[in-house]
This record gives C-alpha cells, structure tokens and sequence, in this order.
C-alpha cells in the first residue's frame, strides 16, 4: 500500500464473500470502512479492528472460500507486479468516505518505530494482508485453457496447452455418420490398451507406440473390460460376454442372458479365477462359472434400477443399485451388509492397496468403504462424479497412496487416499468423464464424447502442470478415421477353420457329461481328464475334436481355459486322429 488514499480493486465480478460479511461486522464501533463490495479501501485494510481478525484468519483461508474458487481448477499468472504499476481505472479513483477512518498515519508514532513496537507489528501485518490479496488476485487471472471445437466434418478438433499432462488423446469418432457417444470400457496392461465404444467397437492400441492394431467388432455397446489371471474380457450389450485375450480370434466365453425381460444389458461385471459377477441394467447380481452355468443369483427387487458397480476380492462381492453399496458372499451369493452412499452410484473400483471399495457418487463425491461395510473416508468433487480410481505410486522412494477421481463436466482430479486432501484438478472440455485405470505412472480415462486419453500423474509432470511449465512431451492426437486402411477388424467367431496337424497344441473334445450336458475336456495326455475346459459353446458339436495353442489351469484347481487360436481336429488320409 503506497498511501491512504489509494484503492485495491479485486479483479473478479464476483462479490466479497459472505465469509468476511459475516465475520466482520461494519458498524460505527469497528471504524472500517468498505466503499463497494468489490473495492477494498486502505482504510478498510487498515482498521485496527479489522485488521486483527483478518491477519489471523484470512491468510489461512484459501482462495476457494473467499471466491468459490478451486486452488487448482483455475489457470493463472502472477500479477503482483502489474498490479501496481497499472492500477485499474477504479483504483484511479479517490474514494470518499463518509466518515474518518483509523489508518496508519493516524496512529501515535512518537519515535522510530522498534520490531516490538505497535507501528512495526501494524506494517507487519499490513504486509501479510498485502501477501494473502496478492494471492487471490494471482488466482483471479486465468491463461488458455483446454479447448475442443468441431470442424465441418463434425469431427473434434482439440487445443491442448503445453502445460497440460496429457500425453496421448485417441478420439474413437468413426467420421460423418458415425455414432459420436462415448468410449466406456477400459483396459491397459504391459503391451496394449483395450478401449470399447457405444457402436460395440473395441480399439486394441499398443501402449508404447499407440499404432492401432486391431478393431474388434462386437453386437452392441461395450461398457466392462476387465482382465483375469491374463483373459481378458469384455461384456456386451446383448447379455454376453467375450473372450479378447485372442484378438485375431475373439469368442463367446459366457452366454449369460438374463430372463428379466428386456433388461439384459451388463452393466459393470468383474472375474476371479474364471466366476464371472455380472452386474445388470436391472440391478440383478449373477455368479457364473466357467460353464456360463448360475453359482447364485441375487435377483432384482423390480424397482431399483442402474447396477454400475461390481467387484469381487475373493471373498466379497460388492455391487451398487442406486444409492446404495451391497455386498455379498462371494461363495454362495449370501448378503453381509448394505451402505448408503448419499448418491447413485456410477462406478466402482476395489483397491487391494487400501483394502476398501471406493464408489463415484451423484452426490460430488467418491467414497471409500472398509471390506467390513464401514465408511471410511469421502472424497469431494465439485460436479456429478461418474468414476474413480485408487492407486500406490512410489514417489521420492515412497509409497504414497491416491484416489482419482472424473466428473460429469470432464474433470480429472487427484486426492491423498489417507487424508482426503485434494491435491490437484484438470478442467477439460470432454462433457465428462466414464472410466478410469491407472497404469505404470499413467491415468487412462475415457469420456463420454468418444475418447480415451492417457495422463502423466508423475511428481514432475504434476508439478509442471501446477506451475504452467511446458512439458516434456506434447500431447499426441490420433484419430480413429485417420487409421490405416488395411487396419484388421474381427467379429466373434462362429466357425473356424480345420486342420490334421495336433503336434504343436493340446487336443480338446466334446462330449456329454453324466447330467448330458455338452462339455469340453481335454483328450491330450497329461491332464486331468475330469475337468472342464472354458470353451465356447456356439461351435461345440458332441464328437469333435479341436486344437488349441495352450491350456491354462485355474488357480483354484477345478478347470482350464483354452487360450489361443482355435482350429477344428479331423482326420488326414493317411492317420486316424
């Protein structure tokens, strides 16, 4: 503050809090002075009445109790040294109060002041005042954001700020004519990103070098893809669910259709060991073994609706139907507890780490609950939260544990798992976000605008973000109508092709069981000849036989799955297979 008469005009339209209207009383007794709501006068800052409390409280306050304002939401540049040399037009502007106000010069100040002295603590703390408006000004300023507009082609077109984590952004829009809903299943491991879309287009990306190897084209909308012990799944729209773990080959693993009327679609659903948990649009939870045969069933009350959450540990299962988290025996299907959450639930995730399932809520929040059925801690967000994610990343050779979380209005935020405290937020323009992973350092989500983006959530990436410093990298933009024309897209198969040569597989054959159901069991020598093997039911006819790369035994020691591609064995004409 340069002199008495000079003014401090805050650069927002929005009003003075309500905080300092409430806690600060402007009346003949406390001698300050407020001009207009948005214009703060050195008299008012000065007042020693006013002062006291301010200087104690408002510097520990942040920005978004002042002004409704997130700390990390908003983008912004330092302005402490344009603000004095360019004051505002109001600032120009001498103030005229109606009565006399206490300032600095009007206090008694016989000598020189001393560090103990009244004046000296009076500048001390009119400089602190000076710190905490400076930065709520710095806080007001906003540089380029994340932009998205639409060109002639209807097709997306994105501005991505240099600042911005964002390492790769895929748009899955298929051109003009092409549905232009969302991307909601997601998986990533070591070599590939899996991405499904409304249209039933899964994307099989490879991670390091995102060239787009293989589309698989599936009946309908595709909302769950989840991995078991290598498999990897994806449920469909049509009640079933479908081996990927070949892409050249994709085939139904369980034929799982619902009897609830038209209700069928999977909503979420989770495997352990080959059990399939099945969450459905009409909020129905069904266990499936690797027969697509019911272990149990939790049937639907007719009225609750939306089942987008379910996860299994192995020893609970856990599903939302509207505001409330259930969970199950994940033996027999028998119910262990029910938690209100305040909000329908969107999405869900079980964190090993944190021993809880964690839940994105209508209600702007995400919230984690203890295996036991306790809440343990909520997470808020500023918009209808629609997924969530937990992760341990080591940072600085230490294990730090966060909660991510997405939004209705496409924001991306980070929080402390343990505390609770938001660490930072990334607005977009996505109109919102739908499911998240974490990966090797790396945040992958999917919107429901059609795309999937990869997010570096490194201590240094973070930081640059924070303090608007360019990335290492820019953000690469590929587009899904840009793809190579020779691009291979497979559909479920309903047949496959035939050969005489079984020296490089294992030998499968179908036959009936003592209940005459029609199973599959391995003919090969050396294995367990009593036990099932997962293969699709479309192509199994009793009497034939296949060959295929590999078996693989489940952990819990009751059946195999077949893994590779799949080839119907017949007879050459010189040997009798």
């Amino acid at each position: 503050m340069s002199d008495n008469n000079s003014t401090y005009q805050l650069r927002s339209k929005r009003k003075v809090s309500p905080f300092l209207l409430e806690n600060f009383k402007f009346d003949k007794e406390s001698k300050a002075v407020l001009q207009d709501n948005d214009v703060m006068t050195p008299q008012f800052l000065d007042s020693q009445d006013f002062r006291t409390p301010i200087t104690s409280t408002l510097a520990s306050i942040s920005a978004s109790s002042v002004f409704g304002i997130d700390d990390s939401d908003e983008d912004f540049e330092d302005v402490s040294q344009e603000e004095e040399k360019t004051p505002t037009k109001k600032q120009k502007k001498k103030p005229t109060p109606k009565k006399k106000a206490v300032t600095r010069t009007s206090l008694k100040a016989s000598a020189a002041p001393t560090l103990d002295s009244p004046s000296a603590k009076l500048d001390q703390k009119t400089d602190q005042q000076k710190q905490v408006r400076t930065a709520l000004l710095n806080q007001q300023r906003s540089i380029k954001t994340f932009e998205k507009t639409t060109d002639a082609e209807n097709r997306n077109q994105y501005k991505i700020p240099e600042h911005y984590p964002f390492v790769w952004l895929f748009d899955a829009f298929e051109g003009r004519g092409a549905d232009k809903r969302g991307c909601y299943g997601i998986y990533v491991n070591d070599r590939y990103i899996f991405a499904g879309n409304f249209e039933g287009l899964i994307y099989a990306l490879d991670r390091n070098t995102y060239e787009l190897k293989q589309i698989v084209k599936l009946p309908s909308c595709v909302k769950a893809i989840v991995a078991d012990y290598g498999f990897i799944y994806a449920g469909c729209s049509n009640g079933n669910v479908y081996d990927l773990s070949n892409r050249d080959q994709p085939k139904i693993a369980y034929e799982s259709k619902n009897t609830v009327g038209k209700r069928n679609e999977v909503d979420w659903m989770d495997l352990n060991d080959g059990l399939l948990i099945v969450s459905r649009e009409d909020t129905s939870c069904t266990a499936h073994n690797v027969e697509g045969d019911h272990n149990w069933k939790v049937e639907s009350d007719g009225v609750t609706k939306d089942g987008w959450m379910v996860r299994c540990d192995g020893e609970n299962v856990y599903q939302s139907k509207n505001d409330k988290v259930y969970a199950y025996k994940f033996s027999d299907g028998s119910m262990q507890w029910v938690k209100p959450v305040g909000g329908s639930v969107m999405f869900g995730v079980y964190s090993k780490d944190l021993e809880s399932v964690l839940v994105a809520t209508t209600n702007k929040t995400v919230v984690k609950i203890s295996r036991d059925g306790k809440e343990s801690k909520v997470y808020p967000t500023d918009a209808s939260t629609w997924a969530c994610e937990a992760a341990t990343v080591v940072q600085d050779n230490e294990e730090k544990q966060f909660v991510f979380a997405g939004d209705s209005n496409g924001s991306i935020y980070c929080f402390d798992a343990k505390t609770s405290a938001r660490l930072w937020k990334i607005t977009t323009k996505f109109l919102g976000i739908f499911s998240m992973q974490y990966y090797d350092n790396h945040l992958y989500v999917t919107t429901s605008d059609g795309c999937v983006v990869q997010i570096d959530i490194s201590k240094e990436a973070v930081e640059k973000f924070k303090t608007h410093q360019k990335q290492v990298n820019t953000c690469k933009i590929q587009y899904a109508f840009e793809r190579d024309a020779e691009t291979p897209i497979t559909v479920p198969i309903e047949s496959v092709s035939s050969t005489t040569d079984a020296s490089a597989g294992v030998i499968l054959e179908c036959l009936k069981d003592e209940k005459g159901e029609l199973r599959v069991r391995v003919a090969s020598d050396g294995y367990h000849k009593d036990w099932n093997v997962q293969f699709p039911k479309n192509i199994r006819e009793e009497g034939l036989k296949f060959v295929v790369d590999t078996v693989v035994e489940s952990v819990s020691k009751t059946h195999y799955r077949s893994f590779g591609t799949i080839k119907r064995l017949v007879q050459s004409n010189t040997t009798d297979q």
